[in-house]
């Protein structure tokens, strides 16, 4: 594509506005420079401008967040940039100087005010006003001692001692509220109010300092039938914007395991159909699954590396990379819940039990005799109208349900 990826030292001296008019909907993960000190950032949960300048009379390197660039188009961020390098020019500091004191008057904005902030900018993007009351609670119960900390000194030793008190008694509320807090650190770096940098929240980060436990079988709850094409909708629209969201939509159309897809390799990738070998199925045989016109769209993408869907360095994508796209648009039922939703829709419609359950790879095997039977068919060809009235149902096709 030709961006401008990374500093801006790669420009030659004066160029601006380098980057595409379609860049917030194409680029991948990283850090663009438009010139002119203007700079897309682009992370699995968020997209944002910033301008870095030279703070004027002490020539220290400042930033100053311009805003979600999903909501603010490239024309805006340059025109604003251009207004800050004129204020730059006139030894004005955009952000003002001096900097509040990190340990003075308590002038600095709050881990609460950011949060304030986010919740404003994202409820109305939430599915049900219930779970914009569960974001309230959870931060204000769980992180109550973050809430009054100012957010650009908030460490990981912080966020642990809000999680650590419930994460081996309430494992599931505890990665909720892990996820809502890097969710506003995240949004604090993308409006200016914390240095960039690792993210003291993130799985990766926080995973060592974090009690050990023990493995306990999950029942993973389930987007009800009723709610499925709302809540699809609102994934499917989402799916040009990153990874985490088209694999999320292919393992739903699918009626995929999370891990199914998030490993899904080329070669397991054919015109009419997915074939996965038994080593990467939870039951050990081969399964296959129809391609419906909606995954094959999901498919259509350009071959970067081995997996279809992956992250930094050509890795493939982590759990949380699926789960945080539930977690954007307030989904608090989990990835694999689908399967159950699926389910409970094939019951629902009338399709049989053998079909419903070879399209979730379970055995049908009840008897040695059934065994027999069973062995030398997966019922793929009506399979196929199955997976494709699960697509229109969820894509909200009429026309085309069975």
């Amino acid at each position: 594509m030709g961006l401008c990826k990374g500093s801006e030292d790669a420009l030659p001296r004066g160029a601006i506005h380098k980057l595409p008019s379609n860049i917030v909907k194409t680029a991948e993960a990283g850090l663009f420079a438009d010139g002119g000190g203007l700079y897309l950032t682009i992370k699995p949960r968020s997209k944002s401008w910033s301008f870095r300048y030279s703070q004027p009379g002490t020539g220290r390197r400042r930033e100053k967040g311009l805003g979600n660039a999903d909501d603010l188009p490239l024309a805006v961020a340059r025109r604003k940039a251009a207004e800050l390098r004129e204020l730059v020019a006139q030894g004005v500091d955009p952000l003002g100087a001096p900097e509040p004191p990190k340990h003075g008057a308590g002038r600095a904005i709050t881990f609460g005010q950011v949060f304030d902030q986010f919740y404003t900018v994202n409820s109305p993007g939430w599915r049900h006003p219930k779970h914009a009351q569960q974001w309230r609670n959870s931060i204000g119960t769980h992180a109550a001692e973050l809430v009054k900390m100012p957010v650009a000194e908030i460490s990981t030793a912080d966020v642990l001692a809000c999680l650590i008190p419930i994460w081996t008694t309430k494992r599931e509320t505890a990665r909720r509220v892990r996820g809502r807090i890097e969710a506003v650190l995240d949004y604090a770096v993308a409006h200016g109010h914390r240095e960039p940098g690792p993210n003291p929240a993130s799985p990766g980060v926080i995973r060592q300092g974090l009690p050990k436990t023990k493995q306990v079988k999950k029942n993973f709850s389930a987007v009800a039938v009723a709610d499925a094409p709302k809540v699809f909708g609102m994934i499917w629209e989402r799916r040009r914007e990153g990874q985490g969201a088209a694999a999320l939509a292919l393992q739903i159309l699918g009626a995929f395991r999370p891990g199914e897809v998030r490993g899904l390799r080329w070669d397991e990738v054919q015109p009419d159909m997915i074939v996965i070998q038994g080593e990467r199925m939870k039951a050990g045989r081969l399964h296959r699954v129809p391609i419906t016109a909606p995954m094959r769209e999901l498919l259509e993408r350009e071959r970067l590396a081995e997996t279809v869907f992956f992250g930094s360095g050509g890795k493939p994508l982590s759990d949380n990379t699926l789960a945080a796209c539930h977690e954007r648009i307030g989904v608090e039922e989990t990835c694999h819940g689908w399967r159950s939703t699926f389910r409970e829709w094939c019951a629902q419609n009338g399709w049989s039990r053998d079909l419903a359950e070879l399209s979730i790879a379970h055995s049908l095997a009840k008897t040695a005799v059934e065994s027999a039977y069973l062995r030398s068919t997966d019922l793929l060809d009506q399979r196929r109208p199955l997976l494709e009235a699960w697509a229109a149902f969820l894509l909200g096709d009429e026309e085309q349900r069975a």
